[in-house]
């Protein structure tokens, strides 16, 4: 619950250095993750697709498969778009989870 608390829609979200700093503060470490959500399949299908974008605060020694597991849960816990809730044959999918730039260099 720690980390979660820190978890930022949008790269350039105002908020990202604080969650950033409180990251590290409790030992974390911020990675990103590429969210494409599908609603009623993949467009070639008849689908429509958002992409989105998150940075999460997950332990330091996390691989990038298990926040891959922490930012699917954050989205839905956070944005409420969970598999249930969307038509028959979507798909949400994360993509580039890796660990998020410092902060100073992204400035």
């Amino acid at each position: 619950e720690d980390y979660s608390e820190n978890a930022v829609l949008g790269l350039w979200n105002p908020q990202l250095e604080d969650a950033a700093m409180r990251c590290a503060g409790i030992g974390g470490k911020m990675f990103e993750a590429t969210v494409f959500i599908y609603s009623g399949g993949r467009p070639d299908v008849g689908g429509t697709q958002m992409t989105t974008h998150w940075c999460v605060c997950a332990p330091a020694f996390c691989h990038e498969d298990d926040v891959a597991a922490i930012a699917t849960r954050l989205v839905e816990s956070r944005s409420g778009v969970t598999l249930e809730v969307l038509p028959q044959n979507s798909e949400m999918e994360l993509r580039n989870v890796r660990p998020l730039a410092r902060w100073e260099d992204a400035k």
